[in-house]
Formats: structure tokens, C-alpha cells, sequence
């Protein structure tokens, strides 16, 4: 490909650029700017074709307008970004690597990376790892799964704080204070955001782990900030209360 073919097409507005970097293109190769500004990128048994649909297609030499499907991604007149796989239009999206997703669709996941203990308070305390940022204006779906001991007199108890105006509606299914081994009846009354609406949960003996699992609601108003976990022995008692390693929160933004 020369300048001269360059010059030709109405849509290459800075030939010597193209001519410059066309000068690294080894042979059977080639760069074509057609009136769609399709761009063709061919070798000696295959070509790699980029449309004015934004679909990128793989095909033989000298057919760069056919081809299949190999990735596409357009935008429609809404501004959504789509990814196609195949002539339908419709397919898949296959990552190789971590996604990151800011808004809508985005997990955060928290995990204790160490036991945490509590001996002789009722005084509810934030945990050292069951923490999570939240942008303002959202909503999420939240889960927790929260693994403790504790002595059958002192239970446990537990909260949640957040942001200026944050909501949560949130329930556990847990053991209750009553129990005395793991298994028994199990607690799933509604709560809300606040120390004042801390949930007991039973406690089966001290080095007895029980498992709660927490799930609810969390609609953030217009301050962003920590949705953070709070705990503490229900009843205090000289005797130690442990969140323990890999309790695990995870929030996903639904709005």
C-alpha cells in the first residue's frame, strides 16, 4: 500500500501519518482505509477484517468482507455497548483475566483473613475485615457468611452501619440464643441498619463453630461511604466470643 492509494480514499485525513506507520508492515500484509473505514489487516493465509458494524472477522485472503464472526463490539443508538459471537448477532462474552465492573453488575467481596475475638463486652465493635466501600445512589444485594463460637452464655450479637442515610433491610438464619448444640431451632427475623437493631445469635460453647447467613437489602442515598459490620458477645462474659477466618461478605449492585 502506498501514499498515492492514501490520497485516494476521502477518509484518510493524515496521509503521511498512515504512510509512516504502513513503512513497519512486513510483506503480505496490508492496511486498507476504504469509504466505511473498514480496516484490513491480511497475511499470507488469513485476515483479520474490522467493519464499519464494528464486528471483527476472520477470513481468507482476498475475501476480507466475508468471513466468521470471531469478537464483535458496537454500540447501538442507545450508547449500549454489545458483544456478538456469530452471524445471528446474539452469543457470549468470554473473559480471560479479572472483570471490573464500576457501576451495575459490580461484586465486592470482603473475607476475614484472621480470627478476631471478643472477650467480656456486650459493646459492639466494627470487625476488622467485614467492610465494604459503596458508591452513593446504589443498591446492592448483600450476603454474608459468618462463622463464630462463642459460650452458651454469652452468645453473640450482630449489626450493621452505613452510610448518611442508607437503608438495609436484612435477615440471618442462625441459632438462637436458646440453642445448645448446632442444631435447633433457627432465627430469620427482619432487621435494619443500626446498632439498635442488633441480632442475637446463639452461641453453642466456647471452640463450637456455628455458621450465620446473613442476606438483605442496602439502598445507599446520595453519601457514599462503609457498609461495615458490627459484633459483640451478647451478654458479656469472661469467656472469648470469635468471628473466625473465611466469614466472608459480598455485596452486588443491582441499581
Amino acid at each position: 500500500v502506498t501514499k498515492a492509494d492514501l490520497d485516494s480514499d476521502s477518509t484518510a485525513t493524515d496521509q503521511s501519518g498512515y504512510a509512516q506507520t504502513l513503512g513497519s508492515i512486513g510483506a503480505n500484509q496490508g492496511v486498507f482505509f476504504a469509504g466505511g473505514r473498514a480496516v484490513v489487516l491480511t497475511g499470507e493465509n488469513a485476515a483479520l477484517a474490522m467493519a464499519q458494524d464494528g464486528q471483527i472477522r476472520w477470513t481468507a485472503d482476498g475475501n476480507a468482507g466475508g468471513g466468521t464472526i470471531d469478537t464483535g463490539l458496537a454500540r447501538d443508538s442507545a450508547g449500549v455497548v454489545k458483544t456478538t459471537d456469530g452471524a445471528s448477532g446474539a452469543g457470549s462474552l468470554h473473559v480471560t483475566g479479572n472483570l471490573s465492573v464500576d457501576g451495575v453488575g459490580r461484586t465486592i467481596f470482603v473475607r476475614k483473613t484472621a480470627d478476631e475475638t471478643v472477650n467480656n463486652s456486650s459493646a459492639l465493635q466494627d470487625d476488622n475485615h467485614l467492610v465494604a466501600a459503596v458508591a452513593a445512589s446504589a443498591t446492592y444485594i448483600v450476603e454474608a457468611f459468618v462463622i463464630y463460637d462463642a459460650a452458651t452464655a454469652a452468645d453473640l450479637k450482630l449489626a450493621f452501619t452505613g452510610p448518611s442515610g442508607a437503608t438495609l433491610d436484612w435477615t440471618s438464619t442462625a441459632l438462637g440464643t436458646a440453642a445448645t448444640a448446632g442444631t435447633g431451632s433457627l432465627t430469620v427475623s427482619a432487621s435494619t441498619i443500626g446498632d439498635g437493631s442488633a441480632v442475637p445469635l446463639g452461641g453453642v460453647g466456647a471452640g463450637t463453630k456455628v455458621v450465620a447467613q446473613i442476606r438483605g437489602l442496602l439502598v445507599v442515598a446520595g453519601t457514599a461511604g462503609n457498609l461495615t459490620t458490627r459484633w459483640a458477645q451478647n451478654t458479656a462474659n469472661a469467656s472469648d466470643a470469635i468471628v473466625r477466618t473465611n466469614s466472608w461478605m459480598r455485596l452486588t449492585r443491582v441499581a
